[in-house]
């Protein structure tokens, strides 16, 4: 899948494999002598090697980071990127971004790749690192590989040229997000603001992805479709995209930018639900809540923001007052038994759509809506459901029911 180039590494390798945090890696402890190998630059020689005087390899103690495939390689979509590491110290973080000036297309998404290498304070140990399945960003582009150790950072590069990208990609861009780190918390909605020229019914969406440069196909929320090109999308807890698609000369374009959700703050074994809602009219005061029944037949409890103490549960964002715009959120450790959802208009002057997110841990569940409630009604909506069965979730089942007038349980 790599072409190395007329640059290719030829030092030898000599890496345990071990498996580290998701991802491949390779640890040894340097000691000895240099290998004596003739060299030109600090390339030629292995991971904890620099060239001396562009004569011959040697040890150090100095961090030192190695890439492959080196500057000038060719890829193709889903190639591996391998980063050669060598520090003293607890940990490195390592970050692979494309680089700010030869960034490649726009519109392929790339998030930033952040990996965490444990090390060991007393002798300098090596390790390789492989990023496996990365796209291609188009003819030419750089890569920009950090490593911090100890608060130091040291950087390494890589410039690759890839095949052309199709048609697929011209033709709209997504000027809004410009993709990276989002608070899924303090600003679950992300804004977005798609261009292009002769483009029409223009889309938007998330979709809840690992390997996310790719077409959409995975776990997405619902399109909405933008006459002006300008809209919001919830954001996702860990990695996601945010694609716009549009019909141009009769053909599908599409632009992707990706993101990270976090913190970081809600365990494995915790559920997080969170409930967004807006008034149709942007301007009707409400107030809507969450209201959950947690437990088996045998065992039930309601837990929302006036009873947050059944089941483990807490609220961990209130409601703001009555406004144009509402947000609700529950947290929960997982436990045997279903978990039904149900949201309850408290105040409400006017029709408003309401979506729920659903999380365990880092990563996405499900979205359930969007869906109007009527005031006139007394509506309330049953959701849907998450059964969790050996502290794991065993299924996520949306409500097909519309909104109806009673109280939820």
């Amino acid at each position: 899948m790599v072409n190395p180039g007329p640059h290719a590494l030829t030092a030898p390798r000599d890496l345990v494999p071990l498996i580290v945090a998701g991802f491949v890696a390779g640890m040894v402890v340097v000691s000895g002598s240099s290998s004596c190998v003739v060299c030109a630059s600090d390339d030629d020689c292995d991971t904890g090697e620099v060239c001396l005087n562009g004569a011959s390899c040697a040890p150090t103690q100095a961090p030192t980071v190695r890439v492959r495939p080196p500057s000038d390689a060719e890829i193709v979509d889903g190639w591996p990127l391998t980063i050669e590491l060598g520090f003293r110290g607890v940990d490195a973080v390592v970050e692979v971004e494309r680089s700010s000036d030869n960034p490649g297309d726009p519109c392929v998404p790339f998030g930033i790749v952040r990996r965490v290498v444990p090390g060991t304070i007393d002798t300098f140990t090596t390790h390789e690192i492989v990023v496996d399945d990365l796209p291609s960003l188009g003819p030419d582009f750089t890569l920009r590989i950090r490593a911090t150790v100890a608060g130091k950072s040291i950087f390494a590069s890589t410039t690759l040229h890839g095949p052309p990208l199709d048609d697929s990609f011209r033709g709209i861009t997504l000027e809004q997000p410009q993709g990276g780190d989002v608070d899924v918390i303090d600003d679950p909605l992300i804004p977005v603001l798609v261009s292009g020229e002769s483009a029409r019914n223009i889309a938007v969406f998330v979709e809840a992805s690992s390997a996310t440069w790719r077409s959409p196909a995975g776990n997405s929320t619902p399109r909405q479709f933008l006459p002006d090109g300008r809209g919001e999308v919830p954001a996702l807890r860990g990695p996601h995209t945010v694609w716009a698609e549009a019909i141009i000369d009769g053909q599908a374009r599409r632009c992707g930018r990706a993101m990270q959700g976090g913190p970081d703050d809600l365990a494995n074994d915790e559920l997080e639900i969170y409930l967004l809602t807006r008034s149709q009219t942007g301007t009707g005061e409400h107030l809507v809540e969450l209201s959950t029944r947690v437990g088996s037949n045998v065992d039930l409890a309601i837990c929302d923001g006036r009873a947050p103490s059944a089941r483990d549960c807490r609220q961990r964002v209130s409601p703001p007052g009555p406004g144009p715009q509402g947000r609700d959120s529950l947290q929960m450790k997982l436990s045997y038994g279903v978990v039904e959802i149900a949201v309850v208009p408290r105040i409400i002057s006017g029709p408003v759509d309401a979506i729920v997110r659903l999380s365990r841990g880092g990563s996405h569940l499900d979205i359930f809506g969007p869906i109007t409630l009527r005031p006139e009604l007394g509506e309330v909506w049953l959701a849907g459901r998450v059964v969790v069965r050996d502290d794991a979730v065993a299924a996520v089942i949306a409500d097909t029911d519309p909104p109806a007038p009673g109280l939820p349980w």
